[in-house]
């Protein structure tokens, strides 16, 4: 099973996976622990015994250390509060890791395994100017719906990308939800709050297949062009269907046309989102708790955390 990607390029992440077989060098660990603590504090400073406290480190280890970052502007030591921080140095290294930085190279075997696993497709996507534009995709062909490609984009719009903005600040979820054109009423613009609350509690979105959404895939059939009067005007019908699933209700059954998770960088920020899709049959309410946590298992990324700063190895649903 073979994947798709793009070169689309992520925000720069710091990651400590890779060559877990390879002998690691104590004074480069050391310094990586002197890095990541203070990029963990990047809004404080720290006095010299601070960090020997906290890092658990001799002093002469640590002054060494901290001699070198200093001296290659790594860290910066204030002259006049003797206290060390974040360096200037760092900032190319942040804009080198942006430009160059693939995410799909590290989301992709994880969707391949998944795909396996489920028999269903899987896709990654990022934002890009108010769009979601798709860098990686797995799975098997999509008898069940329209086929996904890479490169492809779609409209960061109510009620598309709710995964990307539950973990937004108010400001940054009034602009979303303002984007729907007509403007949602007061009815719809709190159906989507409750929604947006439900996919940040449990992590995860559930998007369903209303009749709207076949006419818009019967209409995009081909195209990438979402600029059209007759596909605005279905967008904006779906906007006030239940297309995202907010409560589930034991013992029933849905027609699912994806379920989306997002990939957290080290901030808690979303950089990713990754979707399940083409399901070839309703998914029961019990299934869904399930699938979703293979999903949000293939999004956890070496070196990231969750959006609450917890170990990704305890994800849960």
């Amino acid at each position: 099973m073979t994947a798709e990607t793009s070169t689309a390029t992520a925000p720069g992440m710091r990651l400590n996976g890779g060559m877990e077989t390879s002998k690691v060098s104590p004074s480069a660990d050391r310094t990586v622990r002197i890095l990541n603590h203070l990029a963990e504090h990047a809004d404080q400073s720290f006095t010299f015994s601070q960090l020997r406290r906290d890092l658990g480190m001799s002093s002469g280890t640590l002054h060494a250390l901290l001699a070198s970052l200093v001296k290659a502007s790594y860290v910066r030591r204030n002259p006049d509060s003797l206290t060390y921080s974040l360096g200037p140095a760092l900032l190319a290294i942040g804009a080198a890791a942006r430009s160059g930085y693939r995410l799909g190279d590290d989301l992709v075997p994880e969707m391949e395994r998944m795909s396996a696993e489920l028999g269903l497709t899987c896709h990654a996507t990022v934002t890009q100017n108010d769009e979601m534009v798709v860098i990686a995709r797995s799975g098997p062909p999509e008898p069940f719906g329209r086929r996904v490609r890479v490169g492809e984009r779609y409209p960061l719009i109510p009620p598309f990308g709710t995964a990307y903005v539950a973990w937004s600040d108010p400001p940054s979820i009034d602009a979303y939800l303002a984007r729907s054109d007509p403007p949602l009423s007061p009815d719809d613009r709190e159906r989507c709050r409750h929604a947006l609350d439900c996919v940040r509690q449990r992590g995860y979105a559930v998007s369903l297949n209303p009749s709207t959404r076949h006419r818009v895939g019967e209409l995009m059939e081909g195209s990438d062009d979402w600029s059209g009067k007759e596909l605005g005007a279905l967008l904006s019908e779906l906007a006030h269907e239940e297309y995202v699933l907010a409560d589930l209700s034991p013992g029933s059954s849905y027609d699912v046309m994806s379920m989306t998770a997002p990939v957290f960088g080290p901030d808690g920020s979303v950089l990713a989102l990754l979707a399940l899709a083409n399901f070839p049959r309703a998914v029961s309410a019990e299934a869904i708790p399930a699938l979703a946590a293979r999903l949000r298992q293939a999004t956890v990324i070496p070196g990231a955390r969750t959006s609450t700063g917890s170990d990704p190895a305890q994800l849960a649903v």
